[in-house]
């Protein structure tokens, strides 16, 4: 039986002057690590049903099919 989880990652981003520019993930920490900024971030997971994900995959710009699910979180292999 599949399992699917929903991950929550929240950075919180201090810095003086102006706000950071970044495009991704990775300049964001980079800004943190080495730059003028400093961070901290909070993770959160909790399991979530196929139909969840399937819904959290479309919201995202995804397709169910990602992880062989219908719209509805059918599983496509069955």
């Amino acid at each position: 039986m599949k399992r699917f989880f929903k991950t929550i990652v929240t950075v919180t981003v201090l810095t003086e002057d102006c706000p950071p520019e970044f495009d991704s993930l990775h300049d964001l920490a980079h800004e943190i690590e080495q730059g003028d900024a400093s961070g901290s971030y909070t993770v959160s997971t909790k399991k979530i049903s196929a139909r969840k994900a399937a819904k959290g995959l479309i919201k995202q710009g995804s397709d169910p099919e990602f992880f062989r699910l219908d719209s509805n979180g059918k599983d496509l292999d069955e």
